[in-house]
């Protein structure tokens, strides 16, 4: 099966297998194995990138800021 991808933050396709990082704008992915959960603002699904949870439909961030 040829699974397709998407970048949460950029938006790029990729097939096959989900990379660290996207190919396109550096971002680090999410695997199927790391667990996810929903954002607490807006309920939409948070990813990690470049070290923190963040949920790229509302701006919310486990970081701050």
């Amino acid at each position: 099966m040829n699974e397709i991808y998407t970048c949460s933050r950029c938006g790029a396709k990729m097939h096959g297998f989900l990379p660290d990082v996207c190919p396109r704008c550096g971002a680090r992915l999410q695997t199927k194995t790391e667990p996810t959960r929903p954002c607490p603002e807006c309920g939409s699904q948070v990813v990690m990138c470049e070290g923190c949870v963040k949920c790229y439909v509302c701006g919310w961030s486990a970081c701050g800021g």
